[in-house]
């Protein structure tokens, strides 16, 4: 059965376009350098002299910062194109790690967060997937740019704690070489084009010859502008305020697990770098098979409520059970049934609301984005606040309760998905 959707999802790869393919890459090369600090960051805030609560604060700094550059990146979007969003991205990337690397001091590492105001690498793929293909398509393909996410997820964790033995910043270096050849690879290979789109043939294929006008159209804007007022009229189309209910709820409930991660890793777990970046590695790994497998199966089978429901609920008693976790088999074992659930929930959120806004793919795709940064903003100082004052289970009985209230809603038709 399992080789038999590793069949299908091969498959249905092979009509995928070079330039999506160029995407994909890229991302897993975001995630990669991304992820790869991601076990080392709270030991370099200790050995800069800063403890849990600077952490925390350099997280919400890091949310603060993502939600303006994400509501910014929309209109960059929809004005000019995903693939120039996604080159800037990578160059932010390169600013913020090449900072990361050099920091002395808290302060360093505090102004390391200001460039990823431009760091928008998955916001960028997905539009380029939104434009680049038709609606029945949609859910698959960018489900693809979570697997991607997930490749990557699955090799930085552990790479970085490896590369953290010689130095702790040795990490922050070699993620800035690998922002800089993605910008490489999007000059080569990704050419910046225009917003307006021609028809799509199949997965990304242009329907005119790649080298006729229409197939790449010079990157003119119509309105660069950030308004405010469209992105407040976006908001309210019809069936986009339960879907960000959704993803304020769940992001909430999941963002206060992920902010402290790493912190419990490395104290209530007792995990060095390199081991925390290992089980890091293996939650990536869980995310990656989620992406190819779980979300073309179940998305054939089940409405998108079904799946929304179903995946609530496990995440529920998921967190639940994750609050006994006592040994990091537990806790692996625990994050059997999260993940999956997570990666399902987000990816069919995601795909719905692309689908009540496809007049707007850049601005839906930004505020999606965006509100998640905004949860990234209060989660990593409620969940420290919480870890510190009453424990790790207790930070776990708060995630099952938002998990709990989004059910609740959901159930009596407060939310409709």
């Amino acid at each position: 059965m399992a080789d038999g959707r590793i069949g299908v999802l091969i498959s249905s790869l092979r009509p995928v376009s070079r330039e999506l393919w160029v995407v994909y890459l890229n991302v897993a090369l975001y995630a990669l350098c991304y992820q790869a600090q991601n076990p080392v960051l709270p030991y370099l805030v200790k050995s800069l002299g800063a403890g849990a609560s600077g952490y925390g604060r350099m997280m919400t700094m890091f949310g603060v910062v993502q939600f303006v550059g994400g509501l910014l990146a929309g209109p960059l979007t929809d004005a000019y194109s995903g693939e120039l969003l996604m080159l800037l991205s990578f160059g932010a990337s390169a600013m913020c790690y090449l900072l990361t690397a050099s920091a002395t001091t808290m302060w360093m590492l505090y102004l390391s967060r200001v460039p990823t105001l431009l760091q928008h690498g998955v916001l960028a793929a997905r539009a380029i997937v939104t434009e680049r293909t038709n609606e029945s398509d949609r859910a698959r393909m960018i489900g693809y740019v979570g697997l991607a996410y997930g490749v990557g997820f699955l090799i930085g964790p552990g790479l970085g704690g490896v590369v953290s033995k010689s130095h702790l910043q040795a990490t922050a270096w070699l993620a800035s070489l690998g922002s800089l050849l993605s910008m490489a690879l999007i000059v080569a290979f990704l050419p910046l084009r225009g917003r307006a789109t021609p028809a799509l043939t199949e997965c990304g294929k242009l329907s005119t010859p790649p080298n006729s006008p229409s197939a790449t159209p010079p990157a003119t804007p119509r309105n660069s502008r950030f308004n405010p007022r469209e992105m407040w009229r976006v908001c309210f189309i019809k069936g986009v305020p339960s879907l960000l209910a959704v993803k304020i709820l769940s992001g909430t409930g999941a963002g206060l697990f992920h902010a402290i991660f790493a912190l419990v890793a490395a104290d209530r777990f007792q995990l060095a770098p390199d081991t925390t970046g290992l089980v890091m590695s293996y939650i990536g790994g869980l995310t990656m098979i989620s992406q190819a497998v779980l979300i073309e199966w179940a998305t054939s089978r089940y409405s998108d409520t079904r799946i929304i429901q179903s995946c609530t609920a496990v995440l529920l008693v998921g967190f639940v059970v994750l609050a006994g976790a006592q040994t990091t088999l537990h806790l692996c074992i625990t994050m059997l049934p999260i993940v999956p659930a997570g990666c399902l929930l987000s990816t069919v959120n995601t795909a719905q609301l692309t689908k009540a806004a496809p007049k707007d793919p850049g601005t839906i795709i930004a505020i999606d984005m965006s509100v998640g940064s905004a949860v990234h903003i209060v989660t990593p100082a409620m969940s420290t606040y919480i870890l510190t004052a009453f424990g790790f289970p207790f930070v776990m009985f708060s995630s099952a309760g938002f998990f709990g209230l989004l059910y609740a809603f959901i159930h009596v038709g407060l939310i409709v998905t």
